[in-house]
């Protein structure tokens, strides 16, 4: 039986994080972005990377940062991923040689597959419901029958609005590998809510016993 992946993103405390943990969330996601309500220095992140458990993934954002920062971010910093929420080119993503998600704007299949073809490189695409440029965690949602068919399903990572309402719905609809979320669990912007993430992670366990029979 194969379970749907889930990712947390936009923590900012080890409490959040143990917590997640102990959900047995798979991924959280940190954000480095100045203009984000999510956003958090080297030494915090540092801070969250110690405390998090082996099985943890971890995964950090940035969006259109000069190459330098993300070489530094990776020099100071253990992660396990990168993911790219900004209008980056393949060739900058891979200029790292560095394990990497783009989060990208499909509102078609046939768009969906370019997409694909030129992300060929990443080890998963986020999709979200924001134009390439958008950090995403704006909680807009994503039109997820769209891509109900795809032959991509397996490499996506559903995300766009995700709550603890509406991502079983999503899950039984496009079956992803992976959910992303993050301003669907929040108790305010930046804030998350113990509650809203343990409703979410319930959630998706149903869809995929569901799914499963």
């Amino acid at each position: 039986m194969v379970n749907t992946q889930i990712k947390i993103c936009g923590l900012k405390d080890i409490e959040t994080l143990r917590f997640c943990e102990s959900l047995n969330v798979n991924a959280i996601g940190l954000v480095f972005h100045p203009a984000s309500a999510r956003n958090i220095d080297i030494g915090t992140a540092r801070q969250l990377i110690a405390a998090a458990a082996p099985y943890t993934r971890i995964v950090g954002l940035v969006m259109d940062r000069p190459s330098e920062d993300v070489h530094e971010i990776l020099a100071q910093l253990p992660l396990d991923a990168l993911q790219f929420h900004g209008t980056e080119s393949a060739a900058y993503c891979e200029q790292f040689s560095f394990p990497y998600y783009k989060a990208v704007s499909a509102s078609s299949m046939g768009e969906l597959d370019r997409i694909v073809q030129t992300f060929a490189s990443a080890k998963g695409l986020l999709i979200d419901s924001n134009a390439p440029g958008a950090m995403g965690g704006s909680g807009h949602t994503l039109d997820w029958q769209k891509f109900s068919e795809s032959p991509h399903a397996q490499s996506m990572i559903l995300a766009g609005g995700l709550t603890p309402g509406n991502v079983a719905a999503a899950i039984e609809q496009v079956r992803p590998a992976a959910v992303d979320v993050s301003s669907g669990v929040e108790q305010s912007k930046g804030i998350k809510s113990m509650d809203k993430i343990a409703a979410f992670v319930q959630s998706v366990r149903e869809a995929d016993a569901a799914h499963h029979g």
